[in-house]
């Protein structure tokens, strides 16, 4: 594993930071840890936006319709969704 070094941070930021790795039971480096690696794993924004779009795209089913048509056609049986 590598390090990080990170200067000049707010004393806010730093007692924020404290607090909330205390109040999920977990010392800061665990905490940061898991933070960093989770915005590291996390998809960017403009790839979300691509993919959704795609699914969209290739989507049949009626995304106009009211909840009341949908739930009507799922009580009379007449919606493939499920």
């Amino acid at each position: 594993m590598s390090d990080v070094l990170i200067r000049n941070l707010d004393e806010n930021v730093v007692i924020r930071l404290k607090e909330r790795a205390r109040d999920v039971g977990q010392s800061v480096n665990t905490f940061l840890r898991i933070v960093l690696t989770n915005e590291a794993m996390r998809a960017p924004r403009h790839e979300v936006a691509v993919e959704l779009e795609r699914l969209r795209a290739t989507s049949t089913r009626d995304t106009h319709a009211s909840s009341t048509d949908i739930l009507r056609k799922l009580r009379d049986g007449t919606d493939q969704r499920i």
